[in-house]
């Protein structure tokens, strides 16, 4: 799905690391951030009384354009 889990996959192979350890590895990793994202949401997003919800779009474009340099 993205050149991150392409590395990662192709290392784990030249490493001989089992591919259901690198699975679960890459698995639980997304996991944890995005349960991460989401309690950082909610934690910054009741300190503000205005919608904020504009700025994780605004976050997200400058990431896709971050990763194609």
């Amino acid at each position: 799905m993205s050149a991150d889990s392409l590395i990662a996959g192709t290392m784990a192979a030249f490493l001989k690391i089992p591919v259901m350890l690198t699975v679960s590895a890459a698995f639980l990793t997304g996991e944890a951030f995005s349960y991460l994202g989401l309690f950082m949401g909610h934690k910054i997003s009741s300190h503000f009384p205005k919608d904020l919800s504009w700025a994780g779009g605004i976050l997200f474009l400058l990431l896709a354009i971050l990763k194609t340099f």
